[in-house]
Order: structure tokens, then sequence, then C-alpha cells
């Protein structure tokens, strides 16, 4: 490891100095996307995390009124995008304190996910200077902050970012206890990894890292101490008692964990993904470096135990993607730091045996590198703005729809953005919204087992007569299900009885987003 003779102020002050410089790259990138501009339409989970944080911060504002599940059950009812049952709670905890200090708005949130990211950047940054020069270390910052996973996810209000920090801590904690064995450290390790798995369920992946790595260090006398068990208490028993008692919190209605299963061509996926972040040049060198410190791990001369940590993370990771189905691609963002590690590792084995050409290999490869980090920020497309935020305004804003139903009919995504730009917008509870999807269909949280609840438009025609006075918000989205087309044709075929509020467009379709408020005489039966 490379000494560092400065002292730890100094040291502090320095990384604070990262920080910083991490910080306004990542505004410069979400600037440069567009996100404050756009909705939260990143990702069709995006208003969901939203809505979700935005609840906790309703419930602590309003005193701890009632009991949590009922206060959540009665803010679905009003903005039905609540998943704290299908997500663990930490991520929404986190926001909701946000939120109180500042505020709940799009750009408040957004600040909130940049400073996430600068602490990922700083962190790579520092773990890459704890083995190699700095300039390597600036290299992967770059090359971290550019990449499609960064980018699209510090832009967004999502989950994977803090994820990644906490499980970064969480192999830090436990290279540390095998370091230092003890309570103390172990107790460290221990509420790192269940702010892990209490942020997303991916946070799973650090669970047999204590054992691996017992196997391959050969350190076998540690299970016998009370301190190597510590977590199972500490991380364990809390972790096992919320994901057995929320709702869906494995995803039981949809499948344990996304349904179990062996799905191989995740494999392949999970190479080409990291190739995509790294590039050719990238994804050779830290192959390279992985394939070397795995050598020496396991012929028992690697003695750095976060480097074998870190070995043993990345097969891990391949094997629950495998298995788990709701492992997503996005997910990986947790791997970026660690293959930075390997490719510095990769980069520096080649000038040590090559060290004629060090300038020339160190030019090729910082080239190679440049070439792919200004790629993939080149191809980044913008966050898209939608339009819903325009139709959320006006009509939060009319006093004549204070007490109406809104019914926003569209896709996944845009039924997510209307009920948070609604909600962001309004004293909150105020309008009741309700989903297409759900009142209009039955279909299952993955989108799923989808059947829809009208057999004609004259049959779906006659349950709105019979209903509340609700506006229609009909979304100018391709009718790729049932109950959208249906939709669609009772308006065209029942003119008379729909009056047209307005019309707004719609980013991304040539039809517009139609608002519509029922009148006239009744379908007869």
């Amino acid at each position: 490891m490379v000494s560092e003779a400065t002292p730890a102020r100094e040291r502090g002050l320095f990384l604070l100095l990262v920080f910083c410089v991490s910080f306004a790259l990542t505004i410069g990138l979400q600037w440069r996307g567009k996100a404050y501009q756009a909705e939260w339409s990143a990702d069709p989970d995006e208003p969901a995390h939203y809505i979700t944080g935005l609840m906790v911060h309703d419930y602590i504002r309003s005193g701890f009124r009632g009991s949590p599940m009922a206060f959540a059950q009665a803010y679905y009812d009003h903005y039905p995008k609540v998943a704290i049952g299908h997500w663990p709670p930490m991520f929404y905890v986190l926001q909701s304190i946000w939120m109180l200090l500042f505020t709940p708005s799009r750009t408040s949130l957004l600040l909130l996910m940049a400073v996430f990211s600068a602490l990922l950047l700083t962190v790579t940054y520092a773990l890459v200077r704890s083995y190699f020069p700095a300039w390597m270390a600036w290299a992967s910052l770059g090359l971290v902050a550019t990449s499609y996973d960064f980018e699209s996810s510090s832009r967004a209000t999502m989950a994977e970012i803090p994820t990644a920090l906490f499980t970064l801590a969480a192999l830090w904690a436990l290279a540390r206890y095998f370091d230092h064995p003890g309570f103390r450290t172990a107790a460290w390790f221990s509420f790192a990894a269940l702010a892990t798995v209490l942020t997303k369920g991916t946070g799973i992946a650090v669970a047999p890292l204590p054992l691996l790595d017992v196997a391959v260090t050969r350190r076998w006398k540690i299970l016998r101490t009370g301190s190597f068990w510590l977590p199972t208490i500490l991380a364990g028993v809390p972790a096992l008692i919320w994901f057995a008692v929320a709702p869906d919190a494995l995803h039981q209605s949809v499948g344990l964990f996304g349904r179990l299963g062996i799905r191989w061509y995740r494999i392949p996926d999970t190479f080409g993904h990291w190739l995509l972040s790294l590039g050719v040049a990238g994804a050779t060198l830290a192959a390279l470096g992985f394939v070397r410190r795995a050598r020496a791990a396991f012929a028992g001369t690697e003695r750095d135990v976060f480097w074998i940590t870190a070995l043993l993370f990345l097969p891990v990771i391949v094997i629950f993607r495998i298995l788990l189905g709701a492992w997503e691609a996005k997910h990986l963002i947790t791997t970026l730091p660690l293959l930075m590690l390997f490719l510095c590792d990769g980069l520096t084995w080649m000038r040590s045996v090559l060290p004629h050409y060090r300038r020339a290999i160190t030019a090729a490869m910082l080239a190679a590198l440049g070439w792919t980090a200004n790629h993939s920020a080149i191809a980044m497309p913008p966050k898209a703005h939608l339009g819903i935020d325009r139709v959320a305004s006006e009509l939060t804003a009319s006093p004549e729809y204070r007490n109406t139903r809104f019914l926003i009919v569209s896709d996944a995504g845009g039924e997510g953005v209307f009920i948070s730009e609604v909600a962001e917008r309004e004293q909150r509870p105020g309008h009741t919204i309700e989903r297409g999807s759900k009142l209009l269909a039955d279909i299952s949280f993955l989108g799923d087992r989808y059947q829809p609840r009208f057999n004609s438009p004259a049959e779906m025609m006659r349950f709105f007569d019979q209903g509340p006075d609700r506006i229609l918000i009909l979304d100018g989205v391709p009718p790729t299900v049932d109950h959208l087309a249906k939709v669609r044709s009772m308006v065209s075929q029942y003119p008379g009885r729909w009056l047209l509020l307005g019309q707004y467009p719609r980013t991304g379709t040539p039809f517009p987003i139609e608002v519509f408020r029922l009148s006239g005489t009744p379908v007869p039966e």
C-alpha cells in the first residue's frame, strides 16, 4: 500500500476538495442531462422512490400521527405509488431527513443525489489512491463519473448509488475486521452491512463475504471468536425481521426475490455491461488485474484482505444475478469502484514488465480510457421531459378541481410521473389519484399477469357513469395494453360525454396528453 506522509488532517482536507470537485462534476452532468428540467422520468421506479420518501417526510412532520401502517395506507389512497414494503426503509429515511432540512422539491432531491454521487466518487478516489498514484485515482474518478450507470443513477431519485456507497463501507469494514479482529471492528461491519441491506435488497451480496474471506485466507480460528458472529445479531436479525414482516419485501406477491431461477444469459450480460462501462482497454486491464490478484490470493501470497474481499465480491454478484430475478444490470454500479482497483493494478503490472515502454503504455491507455469516458458522456441521452408536469401544475392550481379525483391513464412510467408531480405541488394529502392500470385492469407489481376488467368500451363507459366525479388524463403513449386502447376507443365513441379540457404536447409520441371531464346523460344498461 502507498504510504502517506501527510498528516491525517491534510488528507481529510484534500478529500474534502475531492468531494467538492466531484459534487461540481455531478451537478454539471445533471445539468447537461437536463435533469432539472425533466420530471421523475428516468425509470418507472423513480416516482415510487420519491413518493415513498415524501410519505415518510409527511409522517414525521405530522408528529407521527397514528400508526405508520395506517398512515401509509391513507397516503397510498391519495398517491398510489408508495412502495416501502417492496423496498427497505433506509433510503426513504435519508430522503425525509434531507426534505426536512431543505424542501421536498425535485431540485432539492437532485442535490441530495449529487451529494450521494459525490461521496461515491470521493470514496472511489480514496480507495484507488490507497494503492496507486494520484493520477490513477483521478482517472478512475473520471471514468466512473462518465459511465452510463453513474450518470443515469446520479440524475434520478434512485437507491443504486446509496447502496453502492454503503456496500463499499461494508467491504472496507469487513477487511478492517480481519486486520484487527474484535467487537468494535465487527460492530462497524455490522452497521455498514445493515445499512446496505436496508437500503436495497441487493445488499444481501455482502452476507456471504465473511465466510468466504475465512475460506480464502484460511483463518479458521476466527470462527471460534464471538466477534465474528456479532454481525449475525446486529445486522442479520434486524434485516431478517424487516424482510419477514414488511409486506412484499421479498417480492412474494410476484415471486420470491423477483422469482428464483437459473439465468445463464446474465453471465454474458454482466460482462457486456462491464465492457460498456470500462471500454475494451479498461476491461482488459481490469481482467488482467483480477487474474493477477486472484492467483496471489489462492496461492496464499496476497495478505491484503480488502483485495481478497474485492476479488470475492465480483463473482458473488454474478451468482446472485444468475439466481435472483430482481437483480438488474443497473445494480452493477456497486462494482465500478472495485473494477477501478483491478484496472489500475493491471496497468501497473504492464508498466512494470515493460519498463522501457512505460510512458508509451501510460499514454496509450489514458487515451483509450479518455476516449471511453468521452464517448460515454456524449452518447448519454438527456433525461426525458414528458410534459406531464405542465398538466399536473394546471390541474392542481385550479380551485374548480380541488375535490375532484384524477385518473391517469398511461404506462407505468407516465402514471408514476403524474402522481409525483401532483404530490409535489399540493398540500398533502390532497387529491385522490387513481391509476388506470389499477382501476381498469388487474396487474402485478412487476407488470405481468395482466387482465383487463372491461370487455368493451360501452361496459367501461357504464362504469364511469356509476362512479364519482373524475378528471381523466389520457396520456399520449401508444396503446400497448388493452385498457389503454379501450379508453381511447371509449372517448372517441362517446364524444358528447367527454368534455375536452385541454391538450398538451407529449415528448416521444405524436399523440398529445388530453384532459377530459365526464358530462351528459349516462349510457343506458
